[in-house]
């Protein structure tokens, strides 16, 4: 397994070519000793996993395929996305992943598995609930969070038919 740092993170974590994520032994902002460790994934950017990452107090999510592929591919060239070459978005091994246009990655898109996806306007999943948005005049009204996509789109009906 190949480490390197993290971009932007340089001396405070590190990613590997199988898309682990581990935080350098360290000093924190108290003056403890920190040991490095692996740290835990999260799935909360729907398909893909997710790392949180500290630097100057300031914690920021960020998808491991982006880590990995900024510190194993290079910077990402202006107009391409993180693509996975299979249908597994967890797989984020530098061997799984490529710089890809906007068609390649609409492609990867349709393929995937869309459980995170509503079938209704205005709705869609965050964190395991169901979010109803309206968007009026450029702006974004948010309308809440529900147990089913049904009940969010019955939200976005009705804040609609008001701001109609």
């Amino acid at each position: 397994m190949i480490w390197k740092a993290v971009v932007g993170y340089e001396g405070s974590y590190e990613v590997s070519d199988s898309g682990l994520v581990r935080s350098l032994d360290r000093v924190d902002s108290r003056g403890n000793n920190r040991k490095g460790k692996v740290m835990s994934l999260s799935s909360r950017a729907g398909p893909y996993e997710l790392v949180k990452l500290s630097l100057n107090s300031i914690v920021k999510g960020k998808t491991v395929h982006t880590l990995v592929a900024e510190a194993f591919l290079g910077p990402r060239p202006e107009g391409k996305f993180v693509c996975h070459k299979t249908k597994d978005k967890t797989d984020n091994r530098v061997s799984n992943l490529e710089y890809g246009d906007v068609y390649k990655n609409m492609a990867d898109d349709r393929n995937r598995d869309h459980k995170y996806k509503s079938k209704y306007p205005g709705v869609t999943s965050f964190h395991g609930k169901w979010v109803a948005r309206l968007q009026i005049n450029n702006k974004r009204l948010y309308l809440g969070r529900f147990l089913t996509q049904e009940e969010a789109y019955e939200a976005y009906q009705k804040a609609r038919q008001e701001h109609a």
